[in-house]
């Protein structure tokens, strides 16, 4: 459904929702697990979805939040990955693992998203003309894996939840320079929890083999990479509190609030909660290798910055629900923001309103169409988005909190 959103600034409280990241690994490792396991604060998120449909599918029982662990079967049914790339990702090499033979299918766009590292482990057949069913075979014995993590760190966390399974000592060496690192962290401690023991040195990780997973208890701490948008309304806008975020957390999007204080910006954490305040921010240098999630809304506050942002590794982008680089220049050009993209740098000139008064597509991405939600905070007339209903993939009620902020928006015959 498409939707009319009016320039309105927003102000509140928000309780964020649990990280997706840290629900994947959850439920993945709770499933390799002896026993029952609990997750507290899992959400329901289509991408979350996916992956517990495919545990289910691959024989491990999951009822709420509970979920009773290492009952593995598979009756060589499709398993659905829909959009969610880690579900795919994570799952591969644990499905090999168990049955040698596995097939998975999706959105088209989800298997348009780089999956060579696997690609290069196992033989990979798509068996219908859309290349949207995939039939993968293979077997993984513990052996030294090099990977290139130049594009998703997805795939070394999918080899660190199977190979603590194998006979012998695994390692992974890294033949260029780890990209999304915090993710690879967020990987490692989820499995510390059920005490799986990896160690990392400076570039390899070591897995010894015939390890036991044990069941945890989990209780998901809020998402830094949704709650990013908030942080930028209330930057942009009117002062706006978050809660539900752990200030010690590892999260790799926590670097949202280095970035806001670099920026000028003026966020306060006191009482468990985070407080964030309007400020004139300015432009500085942003890397986002590790933190490519928080690329569409911190490109939307640099469009609103005084002098100059310089975003560094934006090709990360390119590899995501869509090309998220091409539709944030689609954006900025809408918008009439000036920049300047070259290599693998992107430079946006700061200016203080949009006008507006433009139909925006958010190319099927959840982060498009959030960070348009926010950026409509300064426009000087409405602004259409194609598809609202896209923020199902990681945040279902984020247009409801968004209302329930003061924002204001209908919804309008699909265009």
């Amino acid at each position: 459904m498409s939707i009319k959103l009016y320039p309105k600034k927003i102000t509140g409280n928000v309780h964020i929702i649990g990280s997706k990241s840290e629900s994947h690994r959850a439920l993945i490792a709770s499933s390799l697990s002896e026993g029952k396991s609990t997750i507290e604060g899992l959400y329901s998120s289509k991408d979350i979805s996916a992956t517990r449909n495919a545990l289910k599918k691959l024989g491990i029982s999951i009822i709420g939040d509970s979920i009773i662990g290492d009952t593995f079967y598979y009756n060589k049914s499709y398993i659905d990955c829909d959009e969610s790339g880690s579900t795919l990702r994570f799952l591969i090499p644990l499905s090999i693992h168990f049955f040698g033979e596995v097939f998975f299918t999706g959105k088209k766009r989800l298997f348009e998203r780089p999956l060579d590292q696997y690609e290069e482990l196992f033989n990979f057949e798509f068996i219908d003309k859309s290349k949207t069913k995939l039939k993968i075979t293979g077997n993984l014995k513990s052996k030294k894996f090099v990977l290139d993590s130049s594009k998703s760190s997805q795939f070394i966390s999918g080899l660190l939840f199977v190979l603590p399974l194998l006979e012998g000592t695994s390692e992974i060496e890294f033949k260029s320079e780890i990209k999304s690192k915090s993710y690879i962290n967020m990987t490692i401690e989820v499995l510390n929890k059920h005490n799986i023991s990896i160690d990392y040195k400076e570039n390899r990780l070591i897995i010894p083999g015939r390890q036991v997973y044990e069941n945890f208890n989990h209780i998901i701490e809020g998402d830094f990479s949704q709650a990013a948008y908030f942080f930028v309304a209330g930057t942009i806008g009117s002062s706006i509190s978050i809660s539900n975020l752990n200030i010690n957390s590892k999260q790799g999007d926590k670097k949202i609030l280095e970035i806001l204080k670099e920026m000028g910006g003026n966020v306060i954490y006191k009482k468990k909660k985070f407080f964030i305040n309007p400020s004139k921010t300015r432009g500085i240098k942003i890397d986002l290798s590790d933190i490519p999630d928080l690329g569409p809304p911190l490109i939307i506050l640099a469009s609103l910055s005084e002098g100059t942002t310089s975003f560094y590794s934006v090709n990360r982008l390119k590899y995501k629900e869509s090309d998220r680089l091409n539709a944030m220049l689609k954006i900025l050009d809408k918008l009439k923001v000036k920049y300047k993209l070259y290599n693998n740098s992107l430079s946006i000139k700061g200016r203080e309103w949009f006008e507006g008064n433009e139909v925006f597509c958010t190319q099927g991405d959840h982060r498009i169409a959030m960070s348009l939600a926010i950026a409509s905070i300064r426009c000087k007339k409405p602004i259409i988005i194609d598809d609202e209903g896209v923020v199902r993939k990681s945040f279902p009620n984020f247009f409801e909190i968004f209302k329930g902020l003061g924002g204001k928006y209908e919804k309008i015959r699909e265009l």
